[in-house]
């Protein structure tokens, strides 16, 4: 088997993986122990997935599929942003300064140039849904570098921080599967749907998701500066 098809097949068994370690993490006792066990594996899991979709990407963008090549290019970015998020929102969770720090900061300008390069790609290649997506990795960056000048509210901050960021991961992980996987599985006829649910069908549940937890864990207060 090739090196290529070997890095193909490890993508597709983590991104399987991080599907599952999802949900399961969502349906577990949020503090507890196997929660912690659990989401740890689910972040490891998550930067599998992106180590293998980089040379994917570069392999699409060298055989001449620029659009799959951006997609996935960028996939890479706007996952790799909210695991890291996750991860240091619970790291430095009595230090908002060091949580906002160089990394948070290079991640918010990465998001922001990333977003940009897609919506010059979907305009330059008539793909209006990719244009469209490019929206997540302006917004998320635009929202990271106000976070950083309006400073720690509210006292729980990295709770928020938290479960924003593995929304955030979700949404890309979902957004990978409906795209790439389940969308090869269905009739031609159901193409368009399919691929328009698959790229703002993750997006739509995430905000309702992110409002009733808002409310739980009432941070109501903090919907205007959401993520």
């Amino acid at each position: 088997m090739k090196l290529y098809e070997l890095i193909r097949w490890a993508h597709v068994a983590a991104g399987t993986l991080a599907l599952l370690g999802f949900w399961l993490n969502a349906a577990l006792r949020k503090g507890s122990p196997l929660h912690s066990r659990v989401g740890q594996g689910y972040l490891l899991v998550m930067i599998v997935v992106m180590a293998t979709a980089v040379p994917i990407a570069w392999t699409a963008f060298a055989n001449g599929e620029p659009v799959r090549g951006a997609f996935l290019a960028y996939l890479v970015v706007i996952t790799a942003t909210p695991t890291w998020l996750a991860w240091r929102a619970i790291r430095d969770k009595r230090d908002y300064a060091a949580y906002t720090g160089t990394v948070y900061r290079v991640f918010a300008v990465g998001s922001i140039v990333s977003g940009l390069a897609v919506l010059l790609a979907g305009l330059y290649y008539r793909v209006p849904l990719l244009a469209g997506f490019s929206l997540v990795g302006i917004v998320t960056g635009g929202l990271m570098l106000r976070r950083i000048r309006r400073g720690a509210t509210p006292s729980r901050w990295w709770l928020r921080e938290h479960y924003i960021a593995i929304g955030g991961c979700g949404v890309a992980t979902h957004i990978a599967f409906l795209n790439i996987g389940l969308s090869r599985m269905l009739p031609p006829d159901w193409a368009g749907l399919a691929q328009t649910f698959g790229w703002f069908g993750p997006l739509a549940i995430s905000v309702f998701a992110r409002a009733w937890l808002d409310r739980k864990y009432r941070f109501a207060s903090a919907a205007t500066d959401s993520e």
